[in-house]
């Protein structure tokens, strides 16, 4: 999935349109990190996100 994913998002990037307006948000897409930094950086968004989705649950239980 990851390679899938990695793919579209090379095919989508190589619109300079695109590419340009992200960059004019200070939006920057490395596509050369590869598959390994993609999966770390999900697993640290993951690992950051934890207490905030569990945060939610606890309140949304109350």
């Amino acid at each position: 999935m990851l390679a899938k994913l990695s793919q579209a998002t090379q095919r989508v990037m190589n619109d300079s349109a695109l590419r340009a307006k992200l960059e004019s948000q200070a939006m920057f897409v490395d596509l050369h990190a590869g598959q390994a930094a993609a999966k770390a950086f999900v697993q640290a968004e993951r690992e950051k996100l934890r207490p905030v989705v569990a945060a939610l649950g606890d309140a949304l239980r109350r």
